[in-house]
């Protein structure tokens, strides 16, 4: 019963339902900066009260896995995350760093790349990835 409800947490962070996507992404940038020593920028605008519960869902766990990336790949400084409405019903969120980058050629083959990119598709969003070697990486959600 235990792994049934880490599972289920795991699914849906209990965080979104207790205070919301903003609170949620909040708590999330000043947990990661203080694990791993980054100067972490967050930079929120207007709400996110319009998102139904996917959406919801998928711009916090790419926000998650964006700054675990940055976490375990990009020896950053830095890294800015901002989220904001778009339209009526849409959500973006941008997360850039100041790290090592990469070549974006060929690079769709991780897992934490192409799970983003999933949970994007999956909700109707777009996700690119900008990254230039010694450059930083930018990662860009956008949702309907």
């Amino acid at each position: 019963m235990e792994e049934l409800l880490r599972l289920a947490r795991q699914l849906r962070p209990t965080a979104l339902d207790d205070h919301g996507l903003y609170s949620a992404i909040e708590s999330q940038v000043k947990r990661f900066s203080a694990q791993t020593g980054i100067d972490a920028q967050l930079h929120l605008e207007g709400n996110a009260d319009h998102l139904d519960a996917d959406r919801e869902i998928a711009v916090f766990r790419i926000a998650q896995e964006a700054l675990a990336n940055v976490a375990r790949h990009a020896d950053a400084k830095r890294v800015a995350v901002e989220l904001q409405p778009v339209g009526e019903h849409g959500m973006e969120l941008a997360v850039r760093d100041d790290g090592r980058g990469f070549l974006t050629a060929g690079a769709g083959s991780g897992l934490g790349l192409n799970g983003m990119a999933e949970r994007a598709r999956l909700v109707g969003g777009e996700l690119d990835i900008v990254s230039v070697p010694e450059g930083g990486t930018a990662v860009r959600l956008r949702v309907p």
